[in-house]
């Protein structure tokens, strides 16, 4: 199987299949993680806008490589992010990506965990906010109403605090372990260790229950300026009981990286 498309099916969880030569294209309009509508019975959320307790999912399409950021204008990247851009496409056109985070089965940061299309439930507590998700079996701690912790303690997905202003859960984080990737092209946007995210997390209406999300972007190592993206998440309490996720049956394996025709990336020193 050609190694730049089981490498796309890994990462971004994709429903379509790929063929021994090269990836099926996705018909137009058709989105393969759309599910049908929860039954007139299914347990609602909290009425609480300050309780986001329960099951979501990602069910629109992923914006596999991001090019706009949520006000239509193009994304901030500078000249060093343009070129390690270039450099991972002439890695993925030769058949042997750059491998990252999530190749080795590590936590892929935040917005990429979010993004993919697999389920998380949050747990909630007055102090600590959790986010738990099924794909790498990830949890995005959110400790509320604290500073960060010394700089010199990284976390793969960063030192999340929070605090509520009104009915918005705002988690700003920073401090990450290694580098990652905003969206999950093998070409994707670079995310440095210094990087700053804020959320602004809110329960909406729209067509049922969901999640609003919206993350603004602060990293000088690759962008000129701050930007953002937004987000949706559906409710589905039906999600709620995890299917089994075994990335290291795949490419989380020791040889994993080499047999798949992944290339080593940078380590977070160098990028």
């Amino acid at each position: 199987m050609k190694s730049s498309c089981l490498g796309r099916l890994l990462l971004f969880g994709l429903l379509a299949c790929c063929a021994p030569a090269q990836a099926q294209p996705i018909p137009p309009g058709f989105n393969p993680f759309l599910l049908p509508p929860l039954p007139p019975d299914a347990p609602k959320p909290s009425p609480d806008p300050r309780n986001l307790e329960g099951a979501w999912y990602h069910q629109d399409m992923m914006e596999v490589f991001l090019t706009k950021t949520m006000h239509g204008d193009p994304v901030p990247m500078n000249d060093k992010a343009k070129a390690l851009l270039r450099e991972r496409a002439v890695a993925d056109k030769s058949g042997h990506p750059l491998a990252n985070a999530a190749v080795r089965c590590r936590p892929p940061g935040p917005i990429w965990q979010r993004d993919i299309n697999f389920p998380f439930a949050v747990l909630q507590i007055p102090d600590e906010i959790d986010f738990l998700f099924e794909e790498f079996h990830g949890v995005w701690k959110i400790r509320m109403n604290q500073p960060h912790r010394p700089s010199g303690r990284r976390e793969y997905m960063g030192d999340s605090v929070g605090h509520w202003e009104g009915d918005t859960l705002v988690v700003d984080t920073t401090n990450f372990k290694d580098v990652f990737w905003v969206n999950s092209d093998l070409t994707g946007a670079p995310l440095s260790r210094d990087a700053h995210l804020v959320d602004r997390i809110r329960k909406i209406d729209d067509d049922g229950p969901a999640l609003s999300v919206v993350t603004t972007i602060d990293d000088p190592a690759y962008f000129t300026s701050q930007w953002s993206i937004s987000r949706k998440f559906i409710w589905r309490p039906d999600r709620a009981i995890f299917a089994e996720y075994d990335c290291e049956d795949d490419v989380g394996r020791p040889d994993g990286v080499s047999r798949y025709g992944f290339s080593d990336a940078p380590g977070p020193g160098e990028n």
